[in-house]
């Protein structure tokens, strides 16, 4: 059968393709891939120039970077910072300790006798459930300076009465002690009053005028503070006549308070005669004391030492055994404060001095109201952390250049410097043909080997070392710490002042940074030029979506007429068969 040529030439499905897109859409495709590589030239135009711009960007932020590191040296005082210290000591559980910049090089020996505490005073121990028998009505006491009123009606607790108080320090925030009912068992308790502060200078005393404190034990019989008491010792009664012997004549040996005392003796000697004999030697040895011999009657008599003043201690060591003979042992008299007992009220501490930390620096004790000390060896503090026993050898610190310290104090202006540079170097090919900064970045790298005038010329004196990439970092701490040890303004001035290292990178950036710096420019200009090139592919975008619309109308009008003949072919050929 013959084929119809118009049939053939009409015979073009239902107007879509295997991929179900119509065949116009499948012809704008086709235009759409003939107009992509001038926008994808764009594309790529655009991509580069914002790459570049954000090189300049971010070299700009690094670049400030190392201007602050820099600018950080050139300020006053940064020389200082060369001058810092390390302390090392030899038993860090019993004290640690720092040192000022500039503090003197040396060793010196600390003994820990005693920590600083803070005063604790306790009541007696009473049973909590029983009646105080106090009056109803409001009450005044003072308790470290701080005046307190409580409110009773009569018929509170012991219990009650301790929680009142408690309450009434609690609530007042300038109080200086902490307040604690603290229960000793499951029928009794103790209020216990603690010092906000260590040392002497926090020692708590109180008054009691309406005897509420009194109630607790605290009342007229506690000894509250020290200095009052004149401490004595005295001997037995001996006879006037009786004679006492020694193994040998010669000279026996005793201290007082500290003071070593000699008296001399026969095998057999006079009673009367050792007690005034003993008086003389102790009454000019300057031991803060005074001898005397009373007459007790019956021809007897004893030998009486008394301390000078009030307070302190009164202390004897009976060497040769000479106090002995006349009942006088060794012993150690103090002045103290009412200490509590298990059940009894009064003071953990007997005296206040106890409170302070007591320490031996290079022989020589003192005494701190805090276990932080600072004014006992120039330039260095001092945290007391553990007292020591007596037979515990003193601990050694020593101090030294800070050398750590220093390598900090460069380490952030070593780490922007090898920023830049490695960061320069890993954009080569962002920055081209770009003279300007391919000349910075040589600039700025030979910085690094650049010979400095002054004691030491050159970054390595310093025992830095230069990578083969530029970059530099603190080789050798050994070198570094023998030039602080020998000269520190030397190594400062490597870095900090007019001419150094420091100065030398702010110099050389100076032209490259801030608002009108070359790279804000370059960046602007980048801007500019990208926001051109976005325009233009707007522009191309706008004008092949136009051409698109333009032609997909085109093809619809042919489409339609195309349906038109082929309907009008069918029923030519309808028409042909029939």
């Amino acid at each position: 059968m013959a084929t119809n040529p118009l049939s053939t030439t009409f015979l073009v499905g239902n107007g879509f393709s295997d991929s179900g897109l119509s065949n116009v859409d499948l012809l704008i495709q086709a235009y759409r891939r003939t107009r992509q590589p001038a926008l994808d030239a764009l594309t790529t135009k655009q991509t580069t120039l914002e790459r570049r711009q954000t090189f300049m960007n971010t070299l700009r932020s690094k670049l400030e970077a190392l201007q602050g590191a820099a600018d950080t040296l050139l300020q006053s005082g940064a020389a200082a910072k060369f001058q810092a210290r390390s302390v090392t000591v030899s038993d860090s559980t019993v004290l640690s300790a720092t040192a000022a910049d500039g503090s003197a090089l040396g060793s010196a020996t600390v003994k820990v006798n005693r920590l600083a505490t803070s005063d604790v005073l306790q009541s007696a121990q009473r049973t909590l459930a029983s009646a105080a028998g106090l009056s109803a009505g409001t009450k005044s006491l003072s308790i470290a300076g701080r005046n307190y009123t409580i409110t009773l009606d009569g018929t509170e607790t012991y219990e009650g009465v301790m929680n009142k108080i408690v309450q009434a320090i609690s609530a007042d925030s300038s109080a200086n002690v902490t307040a604690s009912l603290v229960k000793d068992s499951t029928t009794t308790g103790r209020l216990s009053l603690t010092a906000k502060t260590t040392g002497a200078s926090g020692a708590i005393t109180y008054t009691d005028s309406d005897g509420v404190l009194a109630a607790l034990g605290l009342d007229g019989t506690i000894k509250q503070t020290t200095g009052t008491t004149t401490l004595s010792v005295q001997g037995v009664a001996t006879s006037n006549g009786a004679n006492i012997g020694f193994s040998t004549s010669g000279n026996k040996r005793f201290t007082i308070n500290g003071k070593p005392i000699y008296v001399f003796v026969q095998t057999s000697q006079n009673a009367v005669t050792l007690m005034n004999n003993l008086a003389t030697a102790i009454n000019s040895a300057g031991a803060g004391v005074t001898a005397t011999v009373q007459a007790v009657g019956g021809g007897q008599s004893r030998l009486v030492i008394t301390n000078n003043a009030p307070g302190g201690e009164l202390s004897i060591v009976d060497d040769s055994g000479v106090l002995g003979t006349i009942g006088i042992g060794t012993q150690t008299l103090r002045d103290e404060r009412t200490k509590a007992t298990a059940t009894a009220a009064g003071y953990a501490a007997g005296t206040a001095s106890d409170l302070d930390a007591s320490v031996t620096v290079n022989g020589v004790t003192i005494q701190r109201s805090s276990n932080t000390i600072s004014d006992v060896i120039t330039g260095v503090t001092l945290t007391l952390l553990k007292a020591q026993q007596s037979g515990d050898a003193a601990v050694s610190i020593t101090t030294g250049v800070g050398t750590d310290k220093v390598a900090s104090t460069l380490q952030p202006l070593l780490d922007a410097y090898n920023d830049v540079l490695r960061y320069i170097k890993g954009n080569s090919k962002t920055i081209g043909g770009d003279a300007a900064l391919r000349s910075f970045h040589s600039e700025l790298r030979s910085l690094s080997s650049r010979v400095f005038s002054g004691p030491l010329t050159s970054l390595a004196d310093a025992g830095i070392k230069i990578a083969s990439d530029g970059t530099l970092s603190i080789d050798n701490k050994d070198r570094l710490r023998q030039q602080l040890e020998s000269d520190p303004s030397a190594v400062a001035s490597l870095f900090t002042g007019s001419g150094s290292f420091s100065d030398a990178i702010l110099t050389s950036i100076t032209n490259m940074v801030g608002t009108d710096g070359l790279l804000q420019a370059r960046s602007n200009s980048l801007g500019q030029q990208i926001k051109r090139v976005s325009d233009q592919k707007k522009a191309l975008q706008d004008r092949i979506d136009r051409e698109v619309e333009q032609q997909r109308r085109e093809y619809r009008k042919l489409q339609e007429l195309f349906y038109t003949l082929q309907g009008q072919m069918s029923q030519y050929s309808s028409y042909l068969k029939s």
